[in-house]
């Protein structure tokens, strides 16, 4: 079986006026384009920190459009917004905020195939939102699921579906609602999913369980790059 590489970032909080993460992102951007992998994922908080700022936005696109080779983003909450129970500094996830997300960046959800992989992306921040789009994506998510239940699947996203376990009953700024992730995972478990990797915790973690490997990707903003164990975390083969 033919092998591709993922590499996976996560969080790196850019801004130009605010330009705190800026070396830290050149040292990873220097990584991703010397490593080149058949492709590179962004999972979101690609802005500083206040989804409502444009200029954040187009600079953040500029930069990752330095990438070489082929990305997708998905949104964090500091893209677009945040969800339950308590969305950071009162900044909801609203069509608004998605609008803008989507001008700069492009969909917030989309299926890609890499070799006999399929790789799904999904926008966390919908999920238990009452937003028209959650529909729209459980929708889009329902028809996924009927076209291809065999392929080896991985799912990325911002937020963990759980900090410990699937049936833990926790509301949580750091992982998707209870709500949110029963209601996503009886459309996922319908695939053969092999991963699921998210961000947002700025912590990086991997666990298997049920045969599905979890990885967290930790934040570039933030990370040691003196510590050649935590950034090689941000990479992901298989």
């Amino acid at each position: 079986m033919s092998r591709y590489s993922i590499i996976q970032v996560s969080d790196m909080h850019l801004s130009e006026s605010r330009a705190y993460n800026q070396g830290n992102w050149e040292a990873a951007l220097a990584f991703v384009n010397s490593a080149a992998p058949d492709m590179t994922i962004f999972t979101g908080d690609l802005v500083l920190d206040d989804p409502d700022v444009e200029a954040d936005h187009a600079y953040a696109r500029g930069q990752m459009n330095r990438v070489k080779g082929t990305w997708l983003a998905l949104p964090g909450n500091h893209d677009i917004g945040d969800s339950k129970p308590k969305p950071y500094l009162d900044q909801a996830v609203n069509d608004t905020r998605l609008a803008l997300y989507r001008k700069h960046f492009g969909p917030d959800r989309w299926l890609h195939r890499l070799g006999g992989w399929r790789i799904i992306g999904i926008n966390s921040l919908l999920l238990d939102s009452g937003l028209v789009d959650e529909e729209g994506q459980y929708d889009w998510l329902s028809e996924v699921t009927g076209d291809d239940k065999t392929s080896p699947t991985a799912i990325f996203l911002h937020k963990p579906l759980f900090l410990e376990s699937f049936d833990e009953n926790i509301l949580s700024h750091w992982c998707v609602t209870p709500h949110g992730r029963k209601r996503l995972w009886s459309l996922l478990k319908e695939m053969n999913v092999k991963l699921i990797a998210c961000g947002h915790t700025h912590h990086f973690r991997t666990m298997t369980i049920d045969g599905i490997a979890f990885v967290w990707a930790p934040t570039t903003g933030h990370i040691d790059f003196d510590d050649p164990i935590a950034f090689t975390g941000l990479r992901s083969a298989g």
